[in-house]
């Protein structure tokens, strides 16, 4: 380690820029499994801008998403979904059952920080100015001058990941500019609610509980803004492939790796899941098993980018015939005739029927 402008920082095993989803699970799950291990997890929000910035976000997320956790999550409910209900032109309004949560994303995230440093973890509040790769491991030097080498590190940093520019370079991701809006009450408060129309660009609008109020949102632009919002949030989900998730010591997670579901914008149970492996793979110091345990899992299923390629291609008229067959809800049985009647909507089918069980 060399000496910076900031306070010297000792020299680490691991290092998790960002304590977002992905990069709070990396770094809970390798203390959980190397409760020895020299562990900081670097965040670039104070402790006052951190909440606010963590609730642009619908908070939507099935209970087998909060599995991995294991913490009591019950405290941190905002709503209970046992719902959802799809609106579709042509009049088509299709609602399936589900078991999922409307949740306090900041308070969740905070729980699996204290957690981290009950534990012996380490938080810094700073902001990740550049790293490269050297002899003795990977350096990252902070706003603040300071520098710290680390074995490894795992950059959670977001959709516009500093580590994913400057250690993996060029990669094919678009980023989905999203609106978001919290409104007065309004909607039921068990169901999440999503509008899809060409407007939309291949996303949709979308209508969440939030307690007694309601969280409206879209992609940039394709919608007008409610008049009446008690607050108004933005943020971009990337969408596409990172080729690259692990080089040496360092790998993404999360947004910073692309790994949001194409097709349901869906993140929190991605992060999470993606956060448990980096962990648990830089814990068997085997990191390169990570890459290849996400590529093989359920979430990371290309059919998920196909149908959201095929709605980006889809005029309304398109839209409505697609989900026709479905107009008095989804079954088996009508899902096999429409994939016979219709099977040049087959991949559009297919990649619904896997994002209801693992696109959030």
């Amino acid at each position: 380690m060399r000496n910076g402008g900031g306070a010297n920082l000792p020299r680490l095993e691991a290092a998790i820029i960002g304590a977002g989803p992905a990069g709070a699970m990396a770094a809970l799950s390798l203390k959980r499994s190397m409760p020895n291990s020299n562990v900081h997890l670097i965040e670039r929000l104070d402790e006052g801008k951190y909440p606010r910035y963590h609730k642009m976000c619908g908070e939507g997320i099935s209970r087998k998403g909060l599995e991995l956790l294991d913490i009591d999550y019950d405290k941190f409910v905002v709503n209970r979904i046992s719902r959802a209900i799809e609106h579709w032109p042509g009049g088509i309004d299709i609602e399936t059952a589900l078991d999922g949560l409307i949740i306090d994303r900041p308070g969740l995230l905070n729980a699996l920080m204290e957690e981290f440093r009950s534990r012996g973890g380490e938080i810094i509040r700073g902001n990740l100015h550049d790293i490269d790769i050297t002899r003795k491991g990977v350096r990252s030097k902070l706003s603040d001058g300071s520098t710290l080498t680390t074995d490894y590190l795992v950059g959670a940093d977001g959709s516009r990941s500093l580590v994913r520019e400057k250690i993996f370079g060029e990669q094919d991701i678009d980023l989905i500019w999203t609106e978001q809006y919290v409104l007065k009450g309004n909607g039921p408060r068990d169901a999440i609610e999503f509008f899809y129309d060409e407007r939309y660009k291949g996303g949709y609008r979308w209508s969440f509980p939030n307690g007694e109020n309601t969280r409206i949102g879209f992609p940039k632009g394709t919608d007008a803004a409610p008049g009446d919002a008690l607050e108004m949030h933005r943020r971009a989900i990337p969408i596409g492939t990172v080729k690259r998730l692990v080089l040496g010591g360092i790998c993404l997670v999360g947004d910073a790796a692309a790994q949001a579901n194409p097709l349901t914008f869906g993140g929190l149970r991605t992060a999470f899941t993606a956060g448990w492996m980096a962990g648990e793979a830089i814990a068997r110091e085997d990191l390169g098993s990570y890459q290849d345990l996400w590529r093989s899992s359920p979430y990371a299923d290309p059919i998920f980018k196909r149908g959201y390629d095929m709605i980006c291609a889809m005029d309304n008229e398109q839209l409505r015939v697609s989900v026709e067959p479905f107009r008095k809800g989804y079954t088996g049985a009508r899902a096999t005739l429409a994939m016979l009647r219709q099977p040049k909507y087959l991949q559009l089918y297919r990649s619904f029927e896997r994002s209801m069980e693992f696109g959030w």
